[in-house]
């Protein structure tokens, strides 16, 4: 069911398509705070769309938990054009595709993740045009690794832990080895915290580290999955654009995505040292632990392609022979 429509979002949708001289549009990301680096970029990104069409397409960024909208169903919101562009980062339920990306462990270095995308991402474009989307771009946060506030030092120490999990892949990950995986808006990472519901994260240092570094202690850097984050767009309201102002639209945020990515990988070294610097214990896995995990999610990766259906498949089978895994 893709139709979830409040109140509040119906407003949105009407403030959009309202009689104007110029195209206003809402922009929603799943990323609770200014801090993070895809925040500020798409705040730059949309002020050089707004100059480079005479100010007659401005784009109006929501943060998370601003608008009633689960980090979950940011696809269905934009399909639905009650938000008209994107920051998708929660898609893998809506977009099952995605979870290509996310395989625990599939991917273990920067070559793998350029094979993988070539081979992941037309696939993932045509699955958001079935729902009336346009993937303008994806970009990638770094790896998503453990962050607990109790003592946490191998695969062994997710026997028992409640674990915010941001797809189907990472919750398979966790309940592999005795945790138990829970979705959480990002927004309210921090009262689960709080109140227990919760006690180890599945994050980046560039990412949850860094906004929820004061609630948790330690850090072990088991790599477990990738963050791919799409850019999107409803299809409906890009195309009511003049041609001009859609190139624009275009060019402008896949020329922006590359270097968000490459922010955070900056992003990601400098934090990680300033956290380790202000007293977390991080640990990093040993190569046998590495080997553990990636034989333990072996059998995953099929068992995924095979539930997800015969594109998965035959997407699989082309990264895995790419790859050499």
């Amino acid at each position: 069911m893709r139709r979830i429509i409040t109140a509040a979002a119906f407003g949105l949708a009407f403030a959009a398509t309202s009689a104007s001289a110029e195209t206003n549009w809402t922009a929603y990301t799943f990323s609770p705070s200014e801090t993070l680096v895809n925040v500020p970029a798409m705040r730059e990104l949309f002020t050089e769309i707004e100059k480079k069409t005479g100010g007659e397409l401005k784009i109006s960024l929501k943060l998370g938990g601003q608008l009633p909208i689960k980090h979950t169903n940011i696809s269905q919101a934009v399909g639905d054009n009650i938000v008209q562009f994107g920051d998708d980062g929660f898609a893998a339920g809506n977009i099952p595709l995605i979870g290509l990306l996310k395989l625990p462990l599939l991917l273990q270095s920067e070559e793998d993740f350029q094979k993988a995308r070539e081979i992941a991402v037309p696939y993932i474009r045509e699955a958001y045009a079935e729902q009336g989307i346009l993937l303008l771009a994806p970009y990638y946060w770094p790896a998503q690794m453990v962050f607990s506030t109790e003592e946490f030092d191998s695969l062994d120490d997710f026997q028992g832990r409640k674990v915010e999990t941001d797809s189907p892949q990472q919750s398979a990950f966790v309940e592999a080895f005795g945790g138990a995986g829970f979705s959480v808006n990002s927004a309210d990472v921090p009262s689960a915290l709080q109140r227990g519901t919760i006690d180890t994260v599945l994050t980046a240092s560039s990412g949850g580290g860094k906004i929820w570094s004061d609630m948790l202690d330690f850090n072990y850097r088991m790599p477990v999955t990738e963050f791919p984050a799409m850019l999107i767009v409803n299809m409906d309201a890009f195309e009511a654009l003049s041609k001009e102002h859609q190139e624009i639209v275009l060019n402008a945020t896949q020329d922006a995505a590359p270097d968000v990515t490459q922010d955070f990988v900056d992003d990601e070294k400098k934090v990680a040292a300033q956290l380790e610097k202000q007293g977390m214990v991080i640990t990093v896995p040993t190569d046998e632990e590495l080997q553990r995990a990636t034989e333990a999610m072996k059998p995953y990766w099929e068992e995924w392609a095979e539930a997800t259906g015969p594109t998965a498949q035959k997407a699989l089978s082309e990264l895995r022979e790419a790859i050499g895994r």
